[in-house]
């Protein structure tokens, strides 16, 4: 700035202050008018510029809540096959491995916890994802408002917050040029009479385009709240994330178990008492069981038979049975289903947001620019 107009405005000011509120007395109506109107104007702006951002911030949530119940989905349907696989072969195993009770109880045990799982769990939250991610349409939702809204309205706060600065600079040009004449300390270029006419319809083009604005900030605040409670539908997805990490682990330590099962049913143990002394695959012993107690109890001196029958085979399954009881008890936790409102996933048709329809800065000042150039030299 040029040091004698900072001088001068200064001493401008000072005048100003000494003698009061000029701009009551400033024969310009717009001076009078117009500053009120551009400050809504500015704050019309900047608002649009705030909503923008927030909208941008739903729309990333959005995205990441989508993109979580993806990941829940997938999860689910592999833990839903995994769960029916698993719960099979144990029902498959169970009349093998009955003539055994602690190894036939552990299986049921494990079936009936899987079931349960499954059945009460699993398969209906697997359903609720499905519907989330299909057929409530917030997937092709969220591509649509990241493909096409989100430039938009990043657009739209660029544009709305150069606005607001440019508009700002006129308001304080404004109300210099309208104290500096109602001080009279400037020579105007044309009679104040014919400014005033001039710059009648100002405060009219302004309120215009502030209502402009405010209808495209009320579609921006419509969408707004809706991704918002979209959003909050979906909070659930990080709790649900790590219920269902709680349950994968010890389920995938199950599956290692039931995979064991064809092979260790083809080791073989020995069943020893008093003359008796005969090796036997597991399938066999497991079999034969019933048998081998039967010719055990028949050998003098021999008690217990069931035990000394059970004893080896439970030694060998062990290395199933053992990590299968330890991993069931986390399991008997299940999955409690989260509550969703799909009427709040509902967003509705999305207006568009292009920025090109807002009002010109240039457009709103036009009508002020006698009054803003009255003082120039």
């Amino acid at each position: 700035m040029n040091i004698k107009h900072k001088y001068k405005i200064n001493f401008i000011t000072a005048i100003l202050v000494l003698s009061g509120n000029v701009a009551a007395q400033n024969p310009i109506e717009a001076c009078q008018t117009t500053p009120s109107s551009m400050t809504s104007n500015i704050q019309s702006w900047n608002d649009i510029a705030a909503n923008g951002k927030s909208i941008i911030e739903q729309i990333d949530e959005l995205a990441s809540n989508v993109n979580g119940i993806l990941k829940i989905e997938a999860d689910l349907k592999k833990m839903d096959g995994d769960l029916k696989n698993s719960k099979k072969v144990f029902d498959m195993f169970i009349p093998v491995v009955t003539p055994v009770s602690s190894v036939k109880n552990v299986f049921k045990l494990a079936s009936n916890t899987l079931g349960t799982i499954r059945s009460n769990g699993v398969s209906p939250a697997k359903d609720t994802a499905t519907k989330i991610a299909t057929e409530s349409g917030i997937r092709e939702l969220q591509r649509q408002l990241d493909e096409n809204v989100k430039p938009q309205i990043q657009e739209t706060i660029r544009i709305a917050e150069q606005n607001a600065a440019e508009l700002t600079e006129k308001l304080s040009l404004l109300e210099t040029t309208c104290s500096v004449i109602a001080a009279a300390s400037c020579a105007v270029n044309q009679p104040l009479d014919e400014i005033s006419n001039a710059t009648k319809p100002a405060p009219s083009v302004v309120n215009s385009a502030t209502t402009a604005q405010n209808e495209y900030l009320n579609l921006g605040q419509q969408l707004n709240s809706s991704l918002k409670k979209a959003n909050n539908t979906l909070a659930f997805t990080d709790d649900f994330s790590k219920q269902i990490k709680d349950i994968q682990g010890p389920l995938k330590d199950i599956t290692g178990g039931v995979n064991k099962l064809g092979g260790i049913m083809e080791q073989k143990i020995k069943i020893k008492a008093g003359p008796f002394n005969e090796s036997f695959k597991l399938k066999t012993a497991f079999k034969e069981a019933g048998k081998i107690v039967k010719k055990l109890k028949k050998i003098p001196g021999v008690k217990q038979a069931e035990k000394i029958v059970n004893e080896p085979i439970e030694a060998v399954m062990n290395e199933v049975t053992k990590p299968i009881e330890k991993s069931l008890k986390p399991l008997t936790k299940g999955l409690k289903l989260p509550s969703v409102d799909f009427n709040a996933l509902n967003i509705g048709s999305v207006p568009n947001f292009d920025p090109n329809g807002l009002p010109n800065p240039a457009d709103i000042t036009s009508p002020l620019q006698p009054l803003l150039t009255a003082c120039a030299p």
